[in-house]
Order: structure tokens, then sequence, then C-alpha cells
């Protein structure tokens, strides 16, 4: 139950810092047990233990198993205005410390899919 807590507030954050930022052209890299890396992801939906996330810069659809997943992360954009000092914002985006990052590697199954359900629900409605 405390998980539960926990990841409730990691996405409570999540959806406080990524709504507006989000809509900034936010993007969200998954980890995988295998090391793999996926980046420049939207994500799509939960089909039963199955995360959908497109790929921005191609186009397609990944299936992702959920109990294959180590990490979460909410990349932020970051911009550098000329004649304009501002190292949080330098720091964050080359360190990445402005990320929001769900780790799912020590969490059970019920666990990851709940989190990974509200993290989806948080998400801003698509621009037009």
């Amino acid at each position: 139950m405390h998980a539960l807590l926990r990841a409730a507030g990691l996405v409570a954050a999540a959806a406080l810092c990524g709504a507006a930022a989000a809509r900034a052209q936010d993007r969200w890299q998954v980890t995988l047990h295998s090391d793999s890396v996926y980046w420049d992801l939207e994500l799509l939906a939960l089909r039963g233990d199955t995360l959908l996330a497109r790929r921005l810069d191609r186009g397609d659809t990944l299936r992702l198993p959920v109990m294959e997943l180590d990490e979460v992360r909410l990349v932020r954009k970051s911009a550098k205005r000329a004649f304009q000092v501002d190292p949080v914002a330098i720091e964050e985006g080359l360190m990445g410390t402005g990320d929001v990052v769900v780790r799912l590697t020590l969490r059970d199954r019920a666990e990851r899919l709940a989190v990974l359900a509200q993290l989806l629900a948080a998400r801003p409605a698509p621009e037009r």
C-alpha cells in the first residue's frame, strides 16, 4: 500500500510539473531490463500487460511489456535564450535534473499497471 501511495505522489508530481510543460514538446523515455532505451516517445495506452508508445521521430508504435520496464522518464524540453544567464536551466538541460523519473524495477505487476494508468490519465489533451 505504501508503494502505491508513493507512486501516486510521483504521478501527482509528474502531472503538476508536466501538464503545462507537456504542451511544450516534452517527451518520454523508457528503459527496459535489457538496458534498451527508447526515447522521444508519446505514451498512448495500456493494453493488458503492454504499454503502447509512439516513437515521434519515426511514427511507429512500440509495444512494451510492462514487466520488462525499469524506468519511465518525462524528459523536459530545454531552451537556452541568448543573453540570459540561467544556470538551473542549463543544468536541467545538460544533466536531466529537471526530468520526472518513475522507477518500476522493484514494483509488482499491479503497482506497475496502477502507476502507468495514472501517468496516462495525467497527460494533457493533445493540442489541435
